[in-house]
């Protein structure tokens, strides 16, 4: 069987231009808005309805988001609202969900490898063309995601002694220029790679089997973490990270340097239920959050409290937080979802994919799962809406009726395939 497509030039533009931001509208890129234009054309409908979840789980968030704006509006709640960041708000989550499902349809018109490399390359072209969101640190706002990927999607095809040495050194180079969160998926897409081997397993992964790869990961991840952070306090990374370390050491939380959750969980138990898109927090909402900050020993006179967190609007520094914040009940289900299908991929990916395919899908997850809980939504939408539909399409696959068999090989192709002008495989 063929996989029935003409040519690969108009996906090729749309992974490219996919993370590629459109001029005064962050939120929408030009991949994004030419993808919506032709939809009726490239998207099969069976495949949205495989993929209901999504669909289910963005108009939900989209209901309580408009609720929650009501509600405050009419019961005299001191919140108020502004209409340019409600629009944002809604259009990030679009974006967020229909990125995936352009990604989807990628996949399976380019295959994983070519999908990614592509849109690395896009997010790398868009970084250069935005030096404004670099700050003081290009690798670590800008460069380091795609650079990782682009790196890892190579690293796949290459010899494990070759992915061990490659991969650790871009650990190391990430730590040098302060991106702790790249290094981490880094090593751990290494590691991952040495347990699992080169070739695929060739069935199901039996549940406690999979409960106990998942918990070795865990280990591993409190391991490294533990590593990084000792060595960056012994000033082995630098004075930049030795500075960052030590005054994140300072507090109480658990995880360094990443406190905003103490906020969030204050303002959670205050007001469960959620805030809304474009939520302009009050003083009195502010003092909240700043009491779960107080409580892990974090000072709240600084300028990244004041300005950010709780300046125009709530800010928590995470996906799922922001979710929750904007959207209440919907953000929290939109939230599940990502989780949920994050897992799956990454289930299916190690009993299934070659090693390439491993390595891109098991960096992706980790990346992805760092996001949800450290990363902000309107800065990292995209790159976790990548990783959601990479995962998405296997569910898609997984799915397939019986006129359209096909496999996980569908989904992959060797970095040899770039080169080639047409990826159709004979079944």
């Amino acid at each position: 069987m063929r996989l029935k497509h003409r040519s690969d030039w108009f996906p090729t533009v749309v992974a490219v231009l996919l993370p590629v931001q459109l001029p005064g509208v962050a939120s929408l890129s030009f991949g994004l808005v030419i993808a919506l234009l032709v939809f009726p054309v490239v998207f099969r409908l069976h495949w949205l309805q495989r993929l209901w979840f999504v669909w289910s789980s963005t108009i939900v968030l989209s209901l309580s988001g408009l609720i929650l704006i009501i509600v405050n509006r009419g019961s005299g709640s001191v919140i108020e609202f502004a209409p340019d960041l409600i629009r944002q708000s809604y259009l990030v989550v679009f974006a967020l969900a229909v990125e995936a499902l352009v990604v989807v349809w990628l996949v399976f018109r380019l295959k994983i490898s070519r999908t990614v490399v592509l849109f690395a390359i896009g997010s790398l072209v868009n970084s250069a063309l935005h030096p404004e969101a670099w700050g003081e640190n290009a690798w670590k706002y800008a460069f380091a995601f795609p650079a990782s990927l682009l790196f890892v999607a190579m690293l796949g095809r290459l010899r494990r002694e070759v992915v061990l040495v490659g991969g650790l050194s871009l650990a190391g180079l990430s730590l040098a220029l302060a991106t702790r969160n790249t290094a981490g998926a880094v090593a751990i897409s290494v590691i991952s790679q040495l347990l699992f081997g080169r070739r695929p397993v060739g069935g199901r992964t039996s549940s406690a089997r999979f409960l106990l790869l998942g918990m070795v990961l865990v280990v591993a991840v409190s391991v490294i973490y533990d590593l990084i952070l000792s060595f960056s306090l012994q000033g082995v990374f630098g004075p930049a990270l030795q500075r960052t370390a030590e005054l994140q050491s300072l507090n109480s939380a658990p995880v360094a340097g990443r406190v905003e959750y103490g906020a969030t969980f204050s303002l959670f138990w205050s007001q469960p239920w959620g805030f809304g898109p474009g939520a302009v927090p009050p003083v009195e909402v502010a003092d909240i959050g700043k009491v779960g900050l107080q409580a892990l020993g974090v000072g709240t006179s600084d300028d990244y409290v004041n300005n950010v967190m709780f300046g125009r609007t709530i800010e928590v520094h995470s996906i799922l937080g922001d979710l929750w914040v904007q959207f209440g009940v919907g953000g929290i289900v939109l939230g599940l979802t990502l989780i949920g299908t994050l897992l799956v991929g990454f289930r299916k990916s190690i009993e299934l994919c070659a090693l390439q395919s491993r390595v891109i899908v098991t960096f992706l997850v980790f990346q992805a799962g760092w996001d949800l809980l450290f990363s902000p939504l309107a800065v990292n939408y995209r790159t976790v809406g990548f990783s959601f539909g990479i995962c998405l399409a296997f569910i898609a696959l997984d799915s397939s009726n019986a006129n359209e068999k096909l496999s996980i090989s569908d989904l992959e192709s060797d970095w040899d395939s770039l080169n080639s002008s047409s990826l159709r495989e004979e079944k």
